[in-house]
């Protein structure tokens, strides 16, 4: 058992350190934290259901202080208990060796579990405090410290230009996918391990040779196999941003700017535009609507079945997005926000230089 500070609260985290060695190497680069906890995780072999558990549809059950979710590989239960948030996580089931070759990363359940604790439990749990919002970005610090945001959907290019400015420019990294930021505007870091995609590292050999370093035989196969027959965007490996980038930063900061990426066939080259903070909040909230649609699934069915059983539910998804839409605005009142349209077709280096040398500077 081990407490930390992430995303600005005290986190108490039990699990077997001896089988978990990757999510014990990931958690260590939080801050030790001497409070009392905020959230107590544990890490079980198997979820006892309450007595009073409604059972609907058949991968959800509430009950009278929260509700577990059957994700498939693992199942999470999310309880409220005078003021204290718990949070039981089900270790995930064992993945063969073929499903291995079939999955992405190659990747054991144990080698998992930092990834799935991050996604299923600590960037969720901040549904529960009414003080922060997520985004869905990069977030890195520049040396002259300040902070910037780079967000957008999926694929944009927001992880190759987090490798270029870590690794080129001297930014330090705070985080790689959900940023979590407070009413105050301060960005706390996501420590979970980078996901580096084969298209991420394309003609760079020194990441590529860091990312497979102690790496198995069968794994170097599969990297490779993957990058030749499923192509570049369907393998990834992660990896410690210590080891990625020589550094981090561990503790919160004040956001300067941020970037929101969209592709648009109608432009050249990189385009920036000023946006109003209330459009801002808009774009940042359906974004992560769609990254957390599975949980937001989840919250819909327990407030549904708190209807049945005629008590509150512990957490809405109305009110929490009423809420996290007026401290973004308040927050993005404070900040540089810019569009940034990304023309459809840009060479990948060139649009990097570009990007540093016409936008963020």
């Amino acid at each position: 058992m081990a407490r930390y500070k992430i995303f600005g609260k005290s986190v108490e985290i039990k699990f077997d350190e001896k089988r978990y060695k990757n999510l014990a190497e990931e958690l260590s680069l939080y801050p030790i934290s001497d409070e009392q906890p905020d959230v107590v995780i544990n890490i079980v072999e198997k979820l006892d259901t309450p007595d009073d558990c409604i059972q609907n549809p058949k991968t959800h059950c509430t009950f009278s202080k929260g509700f577990l979710a059957d994700y498939g590989h693992t199942q999470v239960m999310y309880m409220k208990d005078n003021g204290l948030l718990k949070i039981s996580l089900r270790e995930p089931s064992k993945i063969g060796l073929l499903k291995r070759f079939l999955n992405m990363e190659f990747a054991t359940a144990e080698e998992m579990m930092g990834q799935i604790l991050h996604e299923l439990v600590l960037v969720p749990m901040n549904y529960f405090f009414s003080d922060r919002f997520l985004v869905h970005s990069s977030a890195f610090q520049s040396p002259e410290g300040k902070t910037f945001l780079i967000g957008g959907t999926g694929g944009i290019g927001k992880t190759s230009l987090e490798l270029f400015l870590c690794r080129e420019k001297g930014f330090k990294f705070i985080a790689d996918d959900i940023t979590v930021v407070d009413k105050t505007g301060k960005v706390y870091p996501n420590l979970a391990f980078p996901k580096i995609y084969g298209y991420n590292v394309k003609g760079k050999k020194d990441i590529t040779k860091l990312l497979l370093s102690k790496r198995s035989l069968l794994n170097k196969i599969h990297w490779h196999l993957s990058m030749k027959i499923r192509g570049e965007n369907k393998v990834r490996r992660k990896i410690s941003p210590l080891k990625l980038y020589g550094s981090y930063l561990s503790n919160e900061s004040q956001i300067s700017t941020y970037f929101i990426l969209i592709r648009d066939r109608n432009v050249n080259e990189l385009v920036k535009e000023p946006i109003s903070p209330e459009l801002a909040a808009e774009l940042t909230l359906r974004i992560i609507q769609n990254e957390y649609s599975a949980f937001h699934q989840h919250i819909v069915w327990h407030e549904f079945n708190t209807l049945v059983k005629e008590i509150e539910p512990v957490v809405r998804v109305d009110e929490t997005f009423a809420n996290w839409r007026k401290i973004a605005i308040e927050v993005f009142k404070n900040l540089e926000i810019y569009i940034v349209r990304v023309p459809e077709r840009y060479e990948h280096q060139e649009f990097l230089r570009d990007f540093y040398t016409h936008i963020i500077r």
